[in-house]
């Protein structure tokens, strides 16, 4: 992906200014066979570890924070595709899609009747990364049938929804994640599947793939994959201020910051945020392929920390960008400098439910002491 980043760099800047990922970018990272890393090789994908994505992601980061959110969402969604029933499996991969560029969409959560064969299916979906490019849409739905209310994950042709334009925010705008909204469809029921076997690591995904990938669940896996964007940013700005103290002085200073040793000191402690911050994410999702080795206590322990490892090296990212920039000068705040993008960015990311820090140390707190949790979001 390195080579792709003084492609995805030049656009980065219109990407926000359309509010959705440039053309030529989704383009590129098609051609690339980046979207193929989490698909099984039975499939004719690459198979990936978690860790093989991450290194292919984070230099997309490194390029543009929106970009890498987009890209490493769909390719995650291409996971979430694995744990669905070989019939649509068969009808995608083995249909002439080799992967899927498809939002996953879950709240509010839609509504499915059950008729013969599927369902009819109606909701309005917010955050719809992926939606400005995607072929196939994913969303969550309440199906209501005899044994009551499931959740399930409902699969369509991106054709059959509506993209509403709602993706006004002052930051991660480049990612165009607009709502999403059907009306009355038919999904057949081969293209629908439970949500509480994926999240509980049991869909049998592992066995039928023959691939570690589907041996853990798919919580503090999704957040992993979000965060890898951050990491890249967080990097990307410790080494632009790195170059911009070479050459930067304050209005009456007669040296520039490079010999300055507080701003050394600085640049130390923002590359050790997100040096701290890339190892705590990527040593969760280095573990997560034993999961089902472990013990039900030491499972619901290792999901508890894995949400908490992972928000907190967000906010380490986040941090480092913050700390790194602090000190770089107002006109860090002209739009044509990427600087002011990454802090703007990172710091909507931050705010996601899969990173807010306060309830994922609360929740792994209540572990480290034997209490339960009382949240479901792990």
């Amino acid at each position: 992906m390195v080579a792709l980043q003084p492609l995805i760099r030049e656009h980065s800047r219109a990407s926000e200014e359309m509010r959705r990922p440039a053309d030529e970018v989704i383009s590129a990272l098609r051609r690339s066979g980046y979207f193929y890393l989490l698909i099984p090789k039975k499939y004719g994908g690459l198979g990936a570890t978690p860790d093989e994505y991450a290194l292919a992601t984070i230099p997309i980061g490194e390029a543009c924070t929106s970009t890498a959110w987009v890209a490493s969402f769909v390719a995650v969604h291409n996971w979430l595709l694995g744990h669905f029933p070989e019939q649509a499996l068969q009808e995608t991969w083995g249909g002439g899609f080799p992967y899927v560029f498809a939002p996953v969409v879950t709240n509010p959560a839609g509504k499915a009747d059950p008729v013969e064969g599927g369902y009819r299916i109606s909701g309005r979906w917010k955050f719809g990364t992926g939606v400005m490019h995607a072929d196939w849409i994913v969303g969550f739905v309440l199906a209501h049938g005899p044994d009551g209310p499931e959740m399930r994950m409902a699969l369509f042709p991106a054709s059959q929804g509506t993209v509403i334009d709602t993706w006004h925010t002052d930051g991660m705008r480049g990612t165009g994640s607009h709502d999403i909204m059907v009306e009355d469809i038919f999904v057949p029921h081969h293209m629908t599947t439970p949500l509480a076997p994926i999240f509980n690591a049991e869909s049998g995904a592992a066995e039928r793939h023959e691939s570690t990938n589907y041996d853990f669940p798919a919580m503090p896996f999704l957040s992993f994959a979000a965060s890898l964007s951050a990491i890249g940013a967080a990097k990307e700005a410790v080494a632009a201020i790195a170059k911009r103290l070479a050459v930067h002085k304050w209005i009456g200073e007669t040296v520039a910051q490079v010999e300055k040793p507080l701003s050394q000191a600085r640049l130390a402690k923002a590359d050790l945020l997100a040096r701290t911050g890339e190892l705590l994410i990527r040593q969760a999702a280095q573990e997560m392929p034993g999961y089902r080795s472990l013990s039900v206590a030491e499972q619901l322990a290792a999901r508890l920390r894995w949400r908490a490892q992972i928000a907190e090296g967000l906010h380490r990212c986040h941090e480092a960008i913050t700390t790194a920039c602090a000190s770089a000068g107002s006109s860090l705040h002209f739009l044509d400098n990427p600087l002011q993008r990454l802090m703007r960015d990172v710091a909507v990311q931050s705010t996601h439910v899969g990173f807010d820090i306060d309830a994922a140390l609360e929740q792994y707190g209540r572990n480290l002491v034997g209490l339960p949790p009382t949240a479901v979001l792990f």
